[in-house]
């Protein structure tokens, strides 16, 4: 498990935000670092942080992402009107509300996520593959799983994103899928296991990512 502050509840950790805003100049850093780039959570200072994947320790108990350039990019569309006018005040307004309102249950989520998901988050980073946006929670099928999104290091036109169980890895399959300019690609199941597991999973991505980039390479 990866409890982000040991000892800390959820409610305690959103008292600790509760002066804190995600601002307009953050989201405008966000949308510069492109893909990449998130808002953290940051337990040691607590603030909020904006950074990049690649500083990111995925096994880190004082960090955590609460919103990514993923996130923002879908929620763009909402607060741009037709003519290409953004309405800034009310994007800001939604995302730190969104990140508020859903902090003790992301504090929660996180605390009974599988270390396997923490393991499987490095090799993906070492693969070449950064963590792009919030992890996505949710219940299926009476069973608890996270989503993570990752954007391709040099190709971040292609995105990865592997759906898994997030308490216990051994409960049930986990599916990648991927995309290339938000189309989908390929796909497949898997189990990840172990840690060895995650390994093989992570090496499987990058392998079938780097040949669909040989067979559409003009």
């Amino acid at each position: 498990m990866n409890n982000p502050v040991p000892n800390a509840t959820a409610a305690a950790v959103s008292d600790w935000f509760m002066s804190r805003e995600i601002t307009g100049r953050m989201l405008r850093t966000l949308d510069r670092i492109g893909p990449g780039g998130l808002i953290v959570a940051d337990l040691l200072e607590r603030e909020f942080r904006v950074i990049h994947a690649r500083t990111l320790a995925p096994a880190t108990h004082t960090r955590f992402i609460v919103f990514g350039y993923d996130d923002l990019a879908h929620t763009l569309p909402a607060f741009t009107s037709g003519d290409g006018e953004l309405d800034q005040e009310g994007l800001v307004a939604a995302v730190d509300c969104t990140v508020w309102e859903g902090m003790d249950q992301r504090v929660e989520d996180i605390a009974h996520t599988s270390h396997v998901i923490t393991c499987l988050r490095e090799h993906m980073q070492a693969r070449g593959f950064d963590l792009n946006g919030a992890p996505e929670y949710r219940d299926v099928a009476g069973r608890r799983t996270v989503t993570d999104f990752y954007a391709h290091r040099t190709h971040p036109h292609l995105a990865v994103n592997i759906k898994a169980p997030s308490a216990d890895t051994r409960a049930g399959y986990s599916v990648v899928r991927l995309y290339d300019h938000n189309r989908h690609v390929t796909g497949w199941p898997c189990k990840v296991l172990n840690q060895v597991a995650a390994a093989r999973a992570a090496h499987r991505v990058r392998t079938e990512a780097d040949a669909y980039l040989r067979r559409t390479r003009t």
